[in-house]
């Protein structure tokens, strides 16, 4: 049941509204990978010279899932190919790192997957193809309707199971405590098809921005990173739900103990996902929440529908009193 609580707005732009997402269908990246009109066949054929490395990775690096529950994926790119990679095997991670494959250089971007499946949880097939030579490209989906025809194209090699996470809703919604992970496709750009996987909606938007197409539910969704289950202890609440005066992006959500009137103990930092949702546990007690701008933060102006960045002194503030609760949803 839904606590009672109290809520305190100093809302500094009154033209926020939250647009309805665009849903667009998991499948649409069968243009991408099954394009058999145009693309040569890989099976059974030696990588050319300039997919040489990867190929190795292909073949001697990658295992199944290690022991841990919980792992990075790591992301890289190559800027001869423009390509991205992303790798949750620690052991592959080690030999791109150590140059056993050459031109592959960490963006410094990861998020949480699992490496042992847990309840709830989709298997993420991994494929690999040299079909583009001299580029190569890795495929990950945790959709079994399109792993399974990507296995019938033979410009696609079925490597196994990558990992393994929950799977959005059909609005793009994740689980609380999951961060949201997009899928994005380069269009066929240079020659070769590639995929991005980011948790970031920053980087969504650029690449998006670049010419990048979304891919995925909702907002371009595909996975849901990250332990999905948030569980607050005899003595903590879990607060989730978003910012519904409008869709924030790229910002913050601080949430802060008040005690005896005084903003002090227990101070958590949250991002904001793509409809500005969050999930943050905290003590039991009165909590104040606001949205902190961050770099290039944006809403949605409701008289234009463009964006508009957000400025530094922006506020979005709710006071909630969850002394008594044990979880709680709330907008503000």
């Amino acid at each position: 049941m839904r606590h009672p609580f109290t809520t305190l707005l100093a809302v500094w732009s009154a033209t926020l509204t939250l647009p309805a997402s665009l849903l667009r269908p998991l499948l649409a990246v069968f243009r991408s990978v099954n394009n058999r009109d145009s693309l040569p066949t890989a099976k059974n054929s030696k990588p050319a010279c300039g997919s040489v490395g990867l190929a190795l990775m292909a073949a001697t690096i990658f295992s199944a899932p290690a022991t841990a529950a919980t792992v990075d994926a790591v992301e890289y790119y190559h800027a001869g190919f423009g390509h991205y990679f992303m790798t949750g095997d620690a052991a592959e991670a080690a030999a791109i790192d150590a140059g056993k494959v050459s031109g592959w250089v960490r963006t410094g971007q990861t998020f949480k997957v699992h490496s042992t499946q847990e309840a709830g949880d989709s298997t993420v097939c991994r494929f690999f193809s040299t079909t583009f030579a001299p580029k190569s490209s890795h495929f990950y989906t945790p959709a079994v309707a399109e792993c399974d025809l990507v296995k019938t194209n033979p410009n696609w090699l079925y490597e196994g199971t990558a990992f393994y996470l929950q799977t959005p809703s059909a609005s793009g919604a994740c689980p609380a405590g999951a961060k949201m992970v997009y899928r994005l496709y380069n269009n066929g750009s240079g020659g070769a098809p590639n995929h991005r996987y980011t948790a970031s909606i920053a980087i969504r938007n650029q690449m998006i921005g670049s010419g990048w197409i979304p891919e995925g539910v909702g907002d371009g969704v595909s996975f849901c990173a990250g332990d999905a289950a948030l569980i607050p202890g005899p003595n903590e609440v879990l607060i989730s739900g978003r910012a519904a005066k409008g869709k924030i992006l790229n910002a913050g959500l601080r949430a802060t103990q008040i005690i005896n009137g005084q903003l002090s103990g227990t101070q958590k930092d949250v991002v904001l996902g793509s409809a500005g949702d969050f999930a943050v546990v905290m003590p039991k007690g009165v909590l104040l929440l606001q949205v902190i701008p961050q770099a290039n933060s944006t809403t949605q102006d409701e008289a234009t529908g463009l964006a508009v960045v957000l400025p530094p002194e922006f506020k979005l503030r709710a006071a909630a009193d969850l002394t008594d609760s044990t979880t709680s949803n709330v907008s503000f």
